[in-house]
């Protein structure tokens, strides 16, 4: 299989995979207290992976860092190795790369940045940590929290480098936040859904680096040396169904989370089995690689975020005056925190709801994503209405049902205080004319996954396994978005570097070591051999001239071969393909 450049990215068309192994392997915590673990070794012709029997190995890539996933995490993590130097292969399933953050809607949850501070936001990743911490635990993610701060403190971090030296085109944050929108919220410069400016400017500066790509390839198994060491992975083309096997030193799993796996969704998240799925590539596959090497699961119950089918309109309440209205014409969450409404739809059993807005919304620049969604889902919005009794006969809602509704947001705008649901943001009445877009609740992603340390290495147990990382949604401790994902990939492409440089250096250096032993060993060869050779003369009163022979050429010869000993090594720094490839077939 060739690899094949990154010329475009999208977010369509994968069917869902169900994942066999990864149902008993989850649900009985692992297969951390499994001697040898599942994958193709390299000396047999069969293996446990489904894809494998009876295929031999032969590797037809190569690559010092292999990253398996090409969202945001698998792109961030791509940069450290790429800057360094070494070879780098990021490997998907689709034709086309960007997995499900090129169709994210955009709203990157940062704290810390150099673009927020220039824009007067002086909020502390330590007071900001402190609400969010706050959230989690109330989620349930005690456990993985000590990943998550990580990787909240690191988002900052993460943003200046993609916008300083990949190019991500961000909005300004004083256009939306100085308009009532959190301050913790990095647009792209075009506006929610626009993911083209973030993506596009970070995948055209990787190729410049020299990353490579191979697409419509889905991993299916670890490659294990004789040791049952992973040193590479198995891919099977989606197409013709042949295998393409890659070699490389260090492995980065960044394939999302399980959100399309609906097995694994019914174990985990039985209550959200009913829920529809809005992401369409998340099936798991990073999770039962893992597994497969004796890594376990974590937080895979925590709750499951949920957004409107029409994603975009679920986060206006974010931008702007919305009220999110039942069937009925109740109001039913706070319209300022992402995900509230579609949650209560889910849980209260309502089947959808509205989200109701005015003109202030499009003035609160929001106009573009209010086109997008008409041009996309044009039978979902409805207006304009002159009054709320053209509004109750457009949206069904019977018309003394809204007015109540209504007069009852209007009396919390009124009082300031949203005693009923905490929202806090944008409490302005709405006026005619009014506009409505029908939303239906989905899962859009997935928390908990592969248990790693905070370098993002795979963990057997406490232990970490050998040259294998993990990042993004298909690792525990990932709930901040594309954002916490990037700042994922980032620490994890920083680390597997790391790694390469010191087994790189520490290789060098006993070649160094076993050269300078060969050389030694030599000279006192040539020395005894020279002695062999004086010794049959010294009875015949020759020894004082054998002697004087010897320290001449002794004296003729050091200077020389000190010279070659010093030129051999005088460029024994880290450099070099020959090096690493050395390492490589070591």
């Amino acid at each position: 299989m060739e690899r094949r450049n990154f010329f475009k990215l999208a977010g369509t068309g994968v069917a869902v995979l169900g994942l066999g192994g990864l149902m008993s392997a989850s649900m009985s915590g692992g297969l951390s207290g499994c001697t040898v673990p599942r994958g193709i070794t390299v000396t047999d012709l069969e293996s446990p992976g489904p894809y494998s029997t009876g295929v031999p190995v032969y590797f037809s890539e190569e690559a010092d860092i292999l990253i398996v996933g090409s969202g945001i995490a698998g792109l961030s993590a791509a940069m450290d190795p790429s800057e360094a130097g070494y070879s780098v292969i990021v490997a998907d399933k689709q034709d086309i790369l960007g997995g499900e953050s090129y169709c994210a809607v955009g709203l990157i949850h940062v704290t810390g940045s150099e673009l927020q501070k220039k824009a007067g936001i002086d909020t502390s990743t330590d007071d900001a940590w402190k609400n969010r911490e706050a959230d989690l635990r109330v989620l349930g993610a005690a456990e993985g929290l000590g990943m998550a701060r990580t990787l909240f403190n690191t988002t900052g971090a993460w943003a200046d480098r993609m916008a300083k030296n990949y190019h991500a085109r961000f909005a300004d944050p004083q256009n939306h936040v100085g308009k009532g929108s959190p301050d913790t919220n990095l647009l792209p410069k075009g506006g929610l859904g626009e993911m083209a400016d973030i993506m596009l400017p970070l995948k055209e500066q990787l190729v410049a680096q020299g990353v490579s790509f191979m697409l419509g390839s889905r991993a299916v198994d670890f490659i294990l040396d004789e040791s049952y060491q992973p040193v590479g992975v198995r891919f099977m083309d989606e197409k013709d169904g042949t295998v393409c096997d890659v070699r490389a030193l260090k492995i980065i799993i960044a394939t999302g989370g399980f959100s399309c796996n609906q097995k694994l969704v019914r174990a985990s998240l039985p209550l959200q089995a009913g829920i529809a799925c809005h992401a369409t590539h998340a099936a798991g596959e990073g999770l039962d690689l893992c597994l497969g090497l004796g890594g376990r699961l974590r937080g895979m119950g925590i709750a499951a975020p949920l957004t409107g089918d029409v994603p975009q309109a679920s986060v206006w309440g974010q931008f702007g005056p919305v009220v999110d209205l039942s069937p009925a014409g109740k109001r039913i969450a706070a319209e300022d925190k992402p995900g509230a409404a579609a949650l209560a739809c889910a849980t209260q059993e309502l089947g959808f709801w509205w989200t109701v807005f005015d003109k202030q919304l499009s003035e609160n620049g929001q106009a573009k994503s209010i086109s997008y969604v008409l041009g996309k889902s044009p039978k979902r919005m409805v207006g304009p209405c002159d009054s709320l009794d053209a509004l109750a006969s457009a949206t069904g809602i019977p018309p003394e049902a809204l007015k109540a509704g209504f007069d009852a947001y209007g009396a919390v705008v009124a009082a300031r205080w949203d005693a009923e649901f905490g929202r806090s943001a944008f409490l302005r009445e709405l006026s005619a004319p009014y506009y409505a877009v029908k939303q239906f609740p989905q899962r859009y992603r997935t928390f908990g996954g592969v248990v790693t340390n905070e370098r993002a290495q795979v963990l057997a147990g406490s232990t970490p396994v050998p040259g294998v990382f993990c990042c993004g949604s298909c690792a525990d401790g990932s709930y901040e978005g594309i954002a916490s994902n990037g700042a994922f990939g980032m620490i994890a492409g920083k680390a597997a570097t790391e790694e390469l440089e010191a087994e790189l250096a520490e290789k060098l250096a006993d070649d160094t070591d076993e050269a300078m032993g060969e050389e030694a060993g030599d000279e006192a060869s040539e020395a005894s051999e020279a002695s062999d050779a004086a010794a049959p003369h010294a009875g015949n009163g020759a020894a004082d001239e054998a002697s004087g022979s010897m320290g001449e050429g002794a004296g003729n010869r050091a200077p020389d071969e000190a010279s070659g000993t010093a030129a051999a090594h005088e460029g024994n720094g880290v450099s070099a393909d020959m090096d690493v490839a050395s390492l490589r077939y070591t």
